[in-house]
């Protein structure tokens, strides 16, 4: 097709076939696996898998070191011994609130790590070795497994402290007025940890592209990752180092916020809009907090009809 005219409808939907994938190419079991068949888009989903294969590596060796000479197991670093340690600090196991399922655990890791790094190059007992393997094989992707702790532990230590206070715990009531000196601080990342990098193609722009239910799933969820780090990490300065402070029990009603820009004219009003007014009142008062103006259509006025605030 030469420049400076229009192309024929022949050549337009050659064109279009190739872009949208109905090209005629080799079979992948010619092409080394490669499916060339979906024209350019093939390449954006080859770079996609290719960064979320690379993004399993987010923060390998930071936790783990693997045997030098490839003999033998794989060891805690010091920093994994610190992030165990620290998390155990803020979720004691003996308090007023039950024991969780997550304190548990990371008692018992903790000691684990610590027994295996005082072995140094020794043998360690059988049974260490069977559980430090066991726990081992857990952080397969060492980021995204101190991620998840670390999201969990916060969950864990507010669920204390409100149990504290509703138990009139004197330390948790004066954390309530001074929680900067309290024992309610927000569990840290190891140190040392890179954010994680993030494919190219965004989450709402993924059906737009040939990728299957995995491919989508694990480009949001990487996304989801970036931000927590982001917010986790120290990239946030508004979030304070403790917790928030747990609410005070719903009497009479259980207060549910909404944010949104897009309280106008936009396919999620268009989608929400009776959501809003579908709360049984008599438990639920509905909050809409909009950080966008007006746009005086009939789906911003029916939300702000149907909430209460």
């Amino acid at each position: 097709m030469s420049r400076g005219r229009r192309p024929t409808a022949h050549e337009y939907a050659g064109k279009l076939r190739l872009m949208i994938g109905y090209a005629t190419a080799p079979s992948p079991r010619e092409t080394g696996g490669i499916d060339r068949r979906r024209g350019w888009m093939n390449r954006v989903v080859e770079i996609v898998d290719q960064q979320l294969s690379d993004g399993r590596a987010w923060a390998r060796s930071l936790l783990l070191t693997e045997p030098a000479d490839g003999v033998g197991i794989v060891r805690p670093t010091a920093s994994l011994v610190w992030f165990l340690d620290g998390l155990c600090r803020l979720l004691p196991q003996a308090t007023l609130a039950p024991a969780s399922p997550l304190t548990r655990f990371l008692h018992r890791a903790s000691a684990l790590a610590r027994e295996v790094s005082d072995f140094g190059a020794e043998a360690l007992p059988a049974s260490t070795a069977r559980s430090w393997a066991y726990l081992a094989r857990q952080v397969r992707n060492e980021g995204g497994w101190a991620m998840r702790l670390v999201e969990r532990a916060m969950i864990v230590l507010q669920r204390q402290w409100y149990w504290d206070v509703q138990q009139r715990k004197p330390s948790a009531l004066d954390a309530l007025t001074n929680p900067h000196n309290s024992v309610y601080q927000r569990p840290a990342l190891p140190t040392g940890m890179a954010a994680p990098l993030v494919p190219t193609v965004l989450p709402f722009h993924t059906f737009t592209y040939p990728l299957d239910a995995r491919e989508i799933r694990l480009i949001s969820h990487r996304n989801a990752m970036r931000l927590s780090f982001t917010t986790l990490g120290g990239s946030a300065p508004w979030l304070p180092a403790h917790l928030y402070a747990p609410p005070p029990p719903p009497s009479p009603h259980i207060c549910i916020g909404y944010v949104s820009s897009d309280f106008n004219n936009h396919p999620l009003s268009h989608l929400m809009q009776s959501v809003f007014g579908m709360h049984d009142r008599s438990r639920f008062r509905v909050y809409c907090y909009a950080t966008t103006p007006s746009d005086g259509t009939v789906h911003r006025q029916k939300i702000e009809a149907e909430a209460d605030v």
